[in-house]
């Protein structure tokens, strides 16, 4: 068997033992609802994303994008504590004793897991996506549905965040001192350190730049604000910005039109680069495991593994 056909079996049997499960199901359940929440009719009592007391229309683009990157803030959290558990279940369920018995390099058996982790992630991320399309029909600010402007956000938004979660997740399972509880804590921290450095990132200038800002912030909030400032003079830079869920009596927001991100060769460079860390992070998680041997003596000695 080749090396590509026995990476792809190994993510596959992986993967699909994942979404058989009930918890997967449910999971999928509260992705959607999640989307639901994500968009607030103009009467509701919070919003997710305003600038200066004014947000886009629900046109696809601005569904799209904003909904791409709540998704990105969220399962970049919380899709790390769902993934992180690959290597665990081989142990718990005597499979990787089985793999450590055949010729299965250690770096082949990591990019595997992390493509496992990503495919779990992906089937999220389309599902927030489709109802991304449903709720933008359903708040009916504009009903046209364009399939270009909905989905792009979440393939270079979403998924290269997704791909370097996967690989993390799998980094941290094959170092023993951060596989449990404090691993879990670390990462908390990193996840605050991500998002609070990358944030500085939206300077003008500097596409791949900008395109490397993990949660994308960087790419779409100054082309929102532009738009913003050619129906509402100020708003460009207006303090009173916010995103995530902010409650209130009445927001009593006006609307803006937005087309979405034009996405140069600079800005999908730089989102692409994720991609290279997460290949970058599963081969490091490759060097440092220890092929299923406790004592990681055995993984230490070995080159095959």
């Amino acid at each position: 068997m080749t090396t590509w056909r026995l990476l792809y079996h190994l993510a596959r049997a992986d993967f699909l033992q994942r979404v058989r499960s009930y918890g997967f199901l449910v999971t999928l359940g509260f992705t959607a609802y999640f989307c639901y929440i994500c968009l607030p009719p103009h009467e509701a009592s919070y919003v997710t994303l305003q600038m200066g007391g004014h947000r886009g229309i629900y046109n696809s683009a601005y569904v799209g994008t904003l909904v791409a990157m709540e998704t990105t803030l969220i399962l970049s959290l919380a899709g790390f504590y769902l993934v992180k558990n690959a290597i665990e279940r081989d142990i718990r369920t005597g499979v990787g004793q089985i793999l450590a018995a055949t010729p299965l390099t250690k770096s082949l058996y990591t990019l595997g897991k992390t493509l496992s982790n990503f495919a779990v992630l992906a089937v999220m991320s389309g599902v927030i996506a489709l109802a991304a399309g449903v709720m933008q029909f359903a708040r009916h600010e504009d009903a046209t549905i364009r399939i270009w402007p909905l989905l792009a956000p979440f393939l270079f938004i979403v998924l290269p965040v997704m791909a370097a979660v996967a690989s993390v997740a799998v980094l941290f399972e094959v170092v023993p001192k951060l596989r449990g509880g404090l691993g879990n804590v670390i990462y908390f921290f990193l996840w605050i350190f991500a998002c609070a450095a990358m944030a500085g990132l939206h300077a003008e200038g500097g596409g791949w730049l900008r395109g490397a800002d993990l949660m994308a912030f960087s790419v779409a909030i100054p082309s929102m604000r532009s738009a913003c400032e050619l129906a509402f003079a100020g708003c460009a830079t207006a303090t009173d910005f916010s995103m995530g869920f902010n409650f209130g009596e009445h927001w009593n927001l006006s609307t803006f039109q937005w087309v979405g991100v034009e996405w140069t060769a600079g800005i999908l460079a730089g989102r692409l680069l994720w991609f290279g860390v997460a290949a970058g992070f599963a081969l490091l998680a490759g060097a440092l495991f220890h092929r299923f041997d406790p004592s990681g003596s055995a993984a230490e000695k070995s080159k095959r593994w």
